[in-house]
């Protein structure tokens, strides 16, 4: 049994069988990534990229893992039929690709956002686990509630070194019209892969909505339990629980 790497933890290639040894997917194979000088991110240093996916290339990608369909409804479904491996590893894949990396960026250790820690790295695996789990169950739940699950999943997580809020935005794009929508696609896949860090160094001064979740007072993004019970959640109440980058998708549709 090989094992690959992806930012929730150890995968398997089992069930997998589009998935190469290495652990890539054939659509990445596309382009040997290069990047040109170095940005410093929360103490990382990550490559500027110069061969980023393109907007078709995502779309791709998606489909061959197994996300398909004409609606939002029919890609949500494939969601729910896909396996945690084959989830973890499309999330560690999209996340490098966004950014030309020639290898994952994956983080080893908890990360200060906005002033708070997130979750420990030994802690990613069964709460992703949860979060998957909780979407396979849901039933008549909005795509676009689905994939801002997704999103804020990879947010609350934060498994790579940078790029996390970026994932999380392509996520809540699949399950929402835009990506059906040929005449406005590419213009907000661009917008939503842009980096923040990059952008301010070009004096840039463009606000990229992203996702922040609200867990209430008393309840820490680095305790396992809240996080377990904001998953929990989000399939289930309309409450407040998150801003996005179109706002909090409803339950139902």
């Amino acid at each position: 049994m090989s094992e690959v790497e992806s930012g929730f933890g150890p995968q398997t290639t089992i069930g997998s069988p589009s998935i190469d040894a290495e652990g890539l997917h054939p659509s990445s194979r596309k382009s040997e990534p290069q990047a040109e000088g170095n940005h410093t991110v929360n103490g990382h240093e990550i490559g500027i990229p110069t061969d980023k996916m393109s907007s078709s290339e995502f779309k791709l990608m998606a489909s061959e893992y197994g996300i398909v369909g004409k609606t939002p409804e029919e890609r949500a479904e494939s969601l729910k039929g896909m396996s945690v491996d084959s989830l973890a590893l499309f999330l560690t894949e999209v996340n490098r690709r966004i950014q030309g990396s020639g290898e994952p960026l994956i983080s080893d250790e908890a990360m200060n956002i906005g002033g708070q820690k997130t979750i420990a790295p030994e802690d990613r695996d069964g709460l992703f686990m949860t979060m998957v789990d909780e979407i396979k169950r849901s039933e008549g739940v909005n795509p676009a509630r689905l994939g801002d699950a997704v999103g804020l999943g990879v947010v609350m997580l934060h498994p790579f070194k940078d790029g996390n809020g970026r994932t999380a935005r392509l996520m809540a794009l699949l399950f929402r019209d835009e990506y059906d929508n040929p005449g406005s696609y590419e213009e907000t896949y661009e917008k939503l892969i842009a980096s923040k860090e990059l952008m301010l160094k070009a004096g840039e001064k463009v606000i990229i909505p992203g996702f922040v979740p609200m867990l209430g007072e008393g309840k820490r993004r680095d305790n396992p339990e809240d996080i377990e019970e904001f998953f929990r959640e989000l399939m289930r109440s309309d409450k407040p629980l998150y801003m996005g980058p179109a706002g909090q998708a409803k339950v139902k549709q």
